[in-house]
């Protein structure tokens, strides 16, 4: 395995379990998870300086939390709601999510870029 596809897996399963934390956890928990999660895009950012991967993940974000049934069937865009308590975090959670996995496509593949 090439270090490439290590640091791609590797930062797959941080965004897996930050989002895993960001459902599991309530309350004050809960909001220091999505600050991290905030701080630790803007980081990437930082090291890629990848413009438009960012502008795609946040772009994908607002669609899966505003769009009913766009990443998925109705059932789970209302259970994802209740999980989160309301329209505002699912989005916020999920244009973290997204923007988290393009930045470290964009770290990963440095190479790739937005014409």
């Amino acid at each position: 395995m090439e270090i490439r596809e290590i640091i791609l897996m590797a930062g797959i399963i941080m965004a897996s379990v930050w989002l895993g934390a960001c459902v599991i956890l309530e309350g004050k928990k809960r909001k220091y998870v999505i600050i991290a999660g905030g701080i630790l895009d803007l980081v990437l950012f930082l090291i890629c300086r990848n413009v438009g991967m960012l502008l795609i993940g946040v772009l994908g974000g607002l669609l899966c939390g505003l769009v009913p049934g766009f990443g998925g069937s109705w059932r789970k865009y209302h259970t994802a709601l209740k999980e989160l308590n309301g329209v505002k975090n699912l989005v916020i959670v999920m244009m973290i999510f997204f923007s988290m996995m393009f930045m470290i496509l964009a770290v990963v593949f440095p190479e790739w870029k937005m014409k």
